[in-house]
């Protein structure tokens, strides 16, 4: 714990706290816009732009596996958004924020 600087710390804390408060508010915007399956992909697609942003930022390297991962989660999600409900089957509920005034 010694061998850790004070700037990583409070990058930690950094993440930790306005990270979580930012991933939990787009979580909520997303579970009052699509359906509750599309909703759930966010976890999928948040570490293929932590990769391409890190790739591009920061010149991590980004390896053939790695492109291989991130098209198959693509793909995955692609078909997840494409999905339907079978018809005539009951629908899923949707959630709906108060309107403002």
């Amino acid at each position: 714990m010694a061998d850790v600087s004070a700037r990583s710390w409070w990058a930690l804390l950094y993440l930790i706290l306005f990270g979580s408060i930012v991933a939990f508010s787009a979580y909520m915007w997303l579970l009052r816009t699509v359906r509750p399956a599309a909703a759930g992909t966010y976890a999928y697609i948040n570490p293929v732009v932590a990769l391409f942003l890190g790739w591009w930022l920061a010149d991590e390297g980004f390896t053939l596996p790695m492109l291989a991962g991130t098209v198959i989660i693509v793909a995955a999600v692609v078909l997840v958004q494409r999905g339907r409900a079978p018809k005539g089957g009951p629908r899923p509920a949707t959630v709906r924020a108060p309107a403002s005034r």
